[in-house]
């Protein structure tokens, strides 16, 4: 498959996400969430494999994943959600960093270079697991655009992946185990 048949897929996915999250989960939660803890408790395996297919998608997308956990929050027992979250997260990243490797961004990026980005790009090689899991950790930037800019980097995938992981255990632990009873509470 050549690049740009990738590349338009790509874009088709980022569209089909984002009116996704639209449709579904941006206009009305509180009937999306009532919704899909009964279709979780009548088919839970098949709603676990969606849940976490779509975790791992949406990080193509851009998308955020805080949504996704609290709905995960609402459907499964907190040691579930926080295991299937970080499941989804994982492949997300390694989705991420293949569709990165595999589309040519690189080679079009490096068109776009400044001194500001040449800068980043310093601090980042300089210091670049520590900036990984810090970019992780903090909820309000997207840990799918901190993947794309390590894989431009060429960084090891085995290093992203694990410093994704320590930033998203962390964040996500205080969200699940932290946060689970504050959402509940706000349903009910």
């Amino acid at each position: 498959m050549n690049r740009r048949v990738l590349l338009v897929l790509w874009a088709l996915l980022i569209v089909a996400g984002l009116t996704i999250y639209w449709v579904y989960f941006a206009d009305n939660l509180d009937t999306t969430l009532r919704a899909l803890q009964k279709a979780a408790a009548e088919h839970y395996l098949w709603v676990t494999t969606a849940y976490v297919i779509f975790l791992a998608i949406r990080g193509l997308t851009l998308m955020p994943s805080t949504p996704l956990l609290f709905a995960g929050i609402l459907l499964f027992p907190d040691w579930l959600a926080y295991a299937l979250n970080m499941v989804g997260i994982l492949i997300s990243s390694w989705l991420v960093i293949m569709a990165v490797q595999y589309t040519g961004f690189g080679a079009r990026l490096d068109r776009l270079r400044t001194p500001r980005v040449a800068r980043m790009e310093e601090r980042l090689q300089a210091h670049g697991a520590p900036i990984i899991v810090t970019w992780s950790f903090f909820p309000l930037v997207p840990t799918d655009l901190i993947v794309y800019i390590a894989t431009l980097l060429r960084f090891s995938k085995r290093t992203i992946l694990a410093a994704v992981m320590v930033g998203e255990a962390t964040l996500n632990a205080i969200y699940v185990f932290g946060g689970s009873a504050v959402v509940r509470n706000l349903l009910t």
